[in-house]
């Protein structure tokens, strides 16, 4: 039985410029109706139109399928394997990204209902990467090859900026900025700490949502930015007869207009002991 382009077109929901551009890659061919020169097409035509069209929701391109029309079964079992592993790497991608968008509507949420309300939590451990200590931008090759790796591979990666105890107890604060992932991630990626990537365990803390002026960052005065950041906390800290015990984190939550104001608000973590 032999169809015309429209019977074609109409069977696989597309236009009939796409089945003229299908039949350009070379999926099926068409022959001429001798007496008005209109393309017809038979049952094969069918069947190539309609398997390249399944086989592009699978996700091969037109490339890939080009380099398919003579395939043995051995070489399309290989092809279908390979197109398999990269749609688990994507769908792998996809539910870390999902989970990612969770936890940040999550916090922003607590950005609006917990804001400067201290709190008790064990956090969760990490390794990260800074890309600037104070006013420095990390200038060495092989540690920013290890930042875009934490930026490029490593999913549901965190902005966070961190202030050492020992500035914080000699009052010579010094902000430092990187990228993070938390450790069950970094399990999986086999991240282990080393000259550039450090580890940041899990410890009693005290965490507290807390805003500050974008614009207070760009000014460098890393104490001016304690000091905006801390006040809750400290007073928490002696109410409940707590000191700081461990280098201070702050994960960036999000950036929001306040009237004409770019603000920035973070979730800090303060580990602790008990004295």
């Amino acid at each position: 039985m032999n169809y015309k382009i429209s019977d074609l077109a109409k069977l696989m929901d597309v236009s009939t410029n796409t089945v003229r551009r299908y039949e350009s890659f070379g999926y099926f061919k068409s022959k001429r109706n001798e007496q008005n020169s209109y393309r017809i097409y038979d049952e094969e035509c069918i069947f190539n139109a309609i398997n390249a069209r399944l086989l592009r929701s699978y996700g091969f391109s037109h490339d890939e399928l080009a380099t398919m029309k003579n395939f043995s079964m051995e070489d399309n079992i290989q092809a279908y394997e390979h197109k398999m592993k990269e749609l688990e790497k994507l769908i792998s991608n996809l539910q870390n990204t999902h989970h990612r968008l969770k936890d940040d509507i999550i916090l922003m949420h607590k950005s609006i209902d917990a804001l400067d309300k201290p709190y008790f939590k064990t956090n969760v451990d990490m390794f990260y990467s800074f890309y600037a200590e104070g006013d420095v931008l990390v200038s060495d090759p092989n540690h920013q090859k290890v930042l875009n790796t934490f930026v490029y591979e490593y999913p549901e990666i965190q902005r966070i900026y961190l202030m050492k105890k020992k500035d914080i107890d000699s009052k010579k604060y010094t902000l430092n900025a990187g990228w993070s992932v938390k450790g069950y991630i970094a399990e999986k990626f086999n991240v282990t700490e080393n000259e550039y990537v450090k580890y940041y365990p899990s410890m009693e803390s005290i965490m507290c949502i807390e805003k500050i002026e974008v614009k207070t960052f760009k000014e460098n005065n890393y104490q001016k930015i304690y000091s905006e950041l801390s006040p809750n906390i400290k007073e928490f800290m002696k109410k409940n007869n707590c000191i700081l015990a461990g280098d201070v984190l702050a994960v960036s939550v999000s950036k929001a207009y306040e009237g004409n104001r770019e603000m920035l608000y973070l979730l800090l973590s303060v580990p602790i002991c008990h004295v």
